[in-house]
């Protein structure tokens, strides 16, 4: 749970309140949770960078802070986090390998929608088009939407323009499923 101050981690069956987690930033956000090389992770985002909490290895070593400059959203991978920059940059981090990928000059994507599939492979939407960044390099789907979803059960990218009835199924490389 992600309060004013603090992050801590709450039992959902008693509600007992367990670790705190105090980054250095008032500002933080828990955005995902998952499975990283087989243990329970949290992605926290702050101003600061991209925090990955590690809830269930006890009081030391539970926190690895992932300098991602300007990070605005992030995702859980198999093998790391993917992040999206305000400056439009999409960092991918697997272990110790750090790839950064740059969408385009004077872009702004503090407010697009970003997801990731458990590889890794990154999704924005910008508002005026879904951009996917991959291991073959950046992409254009040619499709207006501001919001962004992957669905792993499926296998489908699910993309929207806030406000519109209309949601589209597309498939990782573009094509439209529905």
């Amino acid at each position: 749970v992600s309060m004013y101050g603090t992050t801590c981690r709450v039992n959902v069956q008693d509600a007992s309140i367990g670790q705190d987690y105090d980054y250095p930033s008032d500002e933080e956000e828990v955005q995902d949770a998952g499975v990283v090389f087989g243990e329970a992770a949290v992605v926290v985002v702050a101003p600061d960078g991209v925090h990955m909490t590690y809830p269930d290895r006890g009081w030391e070593w539970n926190s690895e802070d992932l300098q991602v400059a300007a990070a605005v959203q992030a995702r859980v991978t198999e093998d790391g986090v993917a992040a999206l920059g305000s400056d439009c940059t999409v960092t991918n981090i697997a272990g110790s390998v750090r790839d950064v990928t740059a969408l385009g000059e004077g872009m702004d994507c503090s407010g697009a929608g970003f997801t990731a599939t458990p590889a890794g492979d990154a999704f924005v939407a910008t508002g005026t088009d879904v951009i996917s960044v991959n291991g073959d390099g950046v992409s254009s789907f040619g499709v207006a939407a501001d919001l962004a979803v992957w669905d792993a059960s499926a296998d489908v990218l699910y993309v929207a323009t806030a406000g519109d009835s209309l949601l589209l199924g597309l498939e990782a490389d573009g094509g439209v499923r529905f």
